[in-house]
């Protein structure tokens, strides 16, 4: 399966389920907004994890939260298999994610695409106190 195919189809799981569980929480009993974070798919399409965090995140109501979701796989993989017009939908499985670590992530990839697009030139880099190639400091 090419990368793109397999970008997209993580997308459109996420924004089905993202939009699933924001209808259900409530019958639920989950007064939290639940963010899907992110989807990620095995190579072969077999299988896949959903990230997701609550807002606001208290520590103890989000692991309460989370066991609700847990007991509602089964409904959330049914949607996905009713919105999808794919032969075979991955069997899921939902994980919890810690909104601060997500939040240094992000940093860290902005940082690096920050960096990916300085057209390749290299500036001064005051932590290692090296130079750019035209001797600049």
């Amino acid at each position: 399966m090419s990368h793109l195919r397999k970008t997209k189809l993580e997308s459109l799981i996420q924004a089905i389920i993202a939009k699933f569980l924001n209808e259900a929480r409530l019958r639920w009993g989950v007064s939290d907004l639940i963010t899907v974070d992110q989807v990620f798919l095995a190579a072969d399409l077999k299988s896949g994890q959903i990230w997701v965090s609550f807002i606001p995140h208290t520590k103890g109501l989000a692991e309460k939260n989370f066991a609700v979701l847990e007991r509602h796989m089964a409904d959330i993989q049914r949607e996905v298999f009713h919105q999808l017009s794919i032969k075979r939908v991955p069997k899921l499985t939902i994980k919890l994610a810690d909104p601060e670590q997500s939040f240094r992530l992000q940093e860290i990839f902005d940082t690096l695409e920050g960096h990916g697009n300085d057209s390749g030139t290299n500036s001064h880099d005051p932590e290692s106190g090296k130079q750019d190639p035209a001797g600049n400091a």
